[in-house]
């Protein structure tokens, strides 16, 4: 168990290959928090200067559907204590749990599907990349179907697995989450786009219940990912409309030129779907980038993320 000044009430929530999760009490405020401890045996090296920027970006991030961060404790060689990040607390369930407890029904997915590509555009905004997004990392409220994005992986904390992220099971969760561009085995650089195809494989396992590609070899997953096709979801699932089918299947092309290439579109195709959807229990309207042309991404000078991939998808925003 961990001390830390300032918080009490500190219970441990959930252990990781890399951190502990524990629930406090901010003594000041009374404000229930989150405490994520990143053991000091899991991570290389840590960049101070990266560290306070980083935090400065993260308080910039503003989204009802990303949790708020609140600090960023740098680690102490004196009591062996590794970095801890300090978010808000949110209740619910998280999103793996969902998938493996129910079927998702698909307004509950388009409404869930809205809200993540709205997080993810505030992620951008704020300069960073949907570095560790898998469902483990996304908190479900059952009774709003409400969600949140609890985890961003820290560009200023180098962790062991990036030195051998292919024979290390603590990434193992990743992998079926990350794009092509981001296994560095193609020639596409990672670019924004990528996060497009993080988004399709967990809308992918919201339908299916598992994403695209998963099997117990990593290399296998990585190379589902650089040249097998996805089964496409109404093969699996007959409820599914086509259109939301095509709308995963092309937030999942291997070229990032054939996704979608704008996070507005995306979010527009799914408002429209959702309207249609809740109306008529079809959907007729054609996905397009026609909407482009109006709200165009222009990525900052500089992204922030874990060093799995900003180090190796993105070294030239570093």
């Amino acid at each position: 168990m961990i001390k830390l000044s300032g918080y009490d009430k500190i219970q441990k929530v959930d252990s990781r290959s890399y951190y502990t999760l524990y629930s406090a009490r901010d003594i000041q405020t009374s404000r229930p928090v989150h405490l994520k401890h990143f053991y000091p045996e899991t991570y290389l090296s840590f960049d101070l200067n990266s560290f306070a920027e980083e935090l400065r970006h993260l308080k910039k991030i503003k989204s009802e559907h990303v949790v708020e961060f609140i600090d960023l404790i740098p680690p102490d060689n004196k009591s062996q204590t590794g970095p801890i990040l300090i978010y808000e607390s949110v209740s619910g369930k998280s999103l793996s749990q969902v998938i493996k407890e129910r079927s998702i029904d698909i307004i509950s997915f388009l409404e869930m599907a809205i809200q993540l590509s709205s997080a993810i555009a505030a992620l951008h905004k704020a300069g960073f990349f949907a570095n560790e997004i898998i469902p483990e990392h996304i908190i479900v409220n059952p009774k709003k179907n409400g969600i949140k994005i609890t985890h961003l992986g820290l560009h200023s904390l180098k962790l062991l697995y990036e030195q051998d992220f292919q024979s290390s099971m603590m990434v193992y969760d990743v992998l079926p989450y990350i794009s092509p561009e981001q296994t560095g085995r193609v020639r596409w650089q990672a670019d924004y786009r990528s996060d497009f195809y993080v988004i399709g494989t967990i809308l992918y396992a919201m339908l299916i219940g598992k994403p695209p590609f998963m099997d117990k070899k990593p290399m296998e997953i990585i190379h589902g990912h650089i040249a097998q096709k996805p089964i496409p979801p109404t093969i699996t699932r007959n409820d599914i409309p086509e259109a939301i089918s095509d709308l995963i299947m092309k937030l999942l092309a291997k070229n990032p030129d054939d996704r979608y290439q704008s996070i507005y579109s995306l979010q527009i195709d799914l408002q429209n779907y959702l309207v249609e959807y809740s109306q008529t229990k079809s959907i007729t309207s054609p996905s397009s980038d026609k909407h482009d042309d109006h709200e165009t991404f222009h990525p900052p000078e500089k992204f922030y993320g874990g060093k799995m991939t900003a180090y190796r998808i993105f070294p030239n925003t570093l």
